[in-house]
């Protein structure tokens, strides 16, 4: 397969939506660093990149939204500290791991036979965009095989993916390989399971109250 090739100056957003909406995925920078989506109600994007990723598919991935409307139709429950959170640091770099409901609406491979998932409202406007076209939240974990470093360098990344994905949005290098923060709500406050750009300092300044 060839890569389409795109810069932050000539994203074709609408060849990308339509690639997405035909089962393709691509890399592009998220708020983070370097990501590979794909249609999150895909079950064939979604085999792609556990595939290209030679990613284990007992891990679930993380599900990006462009808008908090956006999650009505995902079917999670949202507790009432999990909705704080989300209008403290959404749009951001801190991802929500929700339970699911019974009607869930997105691939189940998502879940990895978990039954939460990983939610984050993307800050970045590219992407933000593509979603917004696309109409269904997108997978995005890191650009990286499993076990490498994290996806911030785009010449590595080509090493590892050209002719792997349908599209690659090029923005040079990241400045650090930060993740996004990953928490949890609890009936005992929040328990961070992987601390990145969101500190917790920057949480308890906010009120919470960390575990």
């Amino acid at each position: 397969m060839n890569t389409i090739y795109y810069n932050k100056d000539n994203i074709n957003y609408k060849e990308i939506v339509n690639i997405l909406k035909n089962d393709g995925v691509g890399i592009i920078p998220t708020e983070t660093v370097y990501g590979i989506i794909g249609n999150s109600c895909s079950n064939k994007a979604i085999k792609r990149i556990y595939d290209i990723k030679k990613r284990n598919s007992q891990k679930a991935l993380i599900v990006l939204i462009s808008s908090f409307n956006m999650l009505e139709n995902i079917g999670i429950n949202i507790s009432k500290e999990e909705e704080k959170l989300m209008h403290k640091f959404w749009p951001g770099a801190l991802t929500i791991i929700f339970d699911i409901k019974d009607n869930f609406h997105l691939s189940n491979l998502v879940l990895a036979g978990q039954d939460t998932i990983a939610i984050r409202y993307t800050s970045n406007e590219n992407l933000q965009k593509i979603i917004e076209l696309l109409g269904y939240p997108v997978v995005a974990p890191s650009a990286n095989l499993e076990g490498d470093e994290t996806g911030i360098n785009p010449d590595k990344i080509k090493e590892s993916f050209d002719h792997k994905v349908d599209f690659f949005v090029n923005q040079g290098i990241i400045d650090n390989n930060t993740c996004s923060t990953l928490v949890k709500v609890t009936r005992e406050g929040i328990k961070i399971l992987r601390e990145g750009v969101i500190t917790k300092e920057n949480l308890i300044k906010e009120g919470f109250i960390v575990i």
